[in-house]
């Protein structure tokens, strides 16, 4: 038995990531939605769409809330990570910038609330970004390699 159901997605979905009532769905056919979870006098509880991306080319295999839920992140096979942010005066989400790698984008994390690393396919490093209000800015990289070539394994 299921405690919500919500039935109005375009396509599947890939993954579910939460801060506080708000829920991110990522999806096969390259869309992000934010919903929100809330209380109803009927069922106990509801999901309502906040809003919708379709910002990606590909799939969408990830989406990530950063701390403090001001900013999320999506990653997609389109080679390509999007970055949004929480406007303070009406909650919505929009677009802060697009960073594109060499692969498909395999893994995303947030370090803190302002800093995400990314990881791609044919890709030996791992990206370090800035997210700032003016946009994002790569900060480091980090070979994987032990030896230190630039070999992909």
């Amino acid at each position: 038995e299921g405690v919500l159901e919500y039935t109005d997605l375009a396509s599947p979905p890939l993954a579910l990531d939460a801060f506080e009532q708000d829920v991110l769905v990522t999806t096969m056919g390259g869309e992000a939605h934010v919903l929100r979870i809330s209380t109803s006098e009927c069922s106990g509880f509801e999901l309502r769409q906040l809003q919708s991306f379709k910002d990606h080319q590909k799939q969408v295999a990830c989406g990530r809330f950063a701390p403090g839920g001001a900013n999320f992140v999506t990653i997609s096979r389109d080679h390509s990570a999007n970055v949004y942010v929480r406007d303070a005066k009406n909650s919505d989400f929009t677009l802060l910038g697009t960073w594109k790698l060499a692969g498909e984008v395999t893994a995303c994390c947030w370090l803190d609330a302002s800093t995400l690393i990314l990881a791609a396919r044919d890709d030996h490093e791992l990206h370090y970004l800035d997210v700032a209000a003016d946009g994002l800015k790569e900060s480091m990289r980090v070979n994987l390699n032990a030896l230190g070539d630039r070999v992909v394994s």
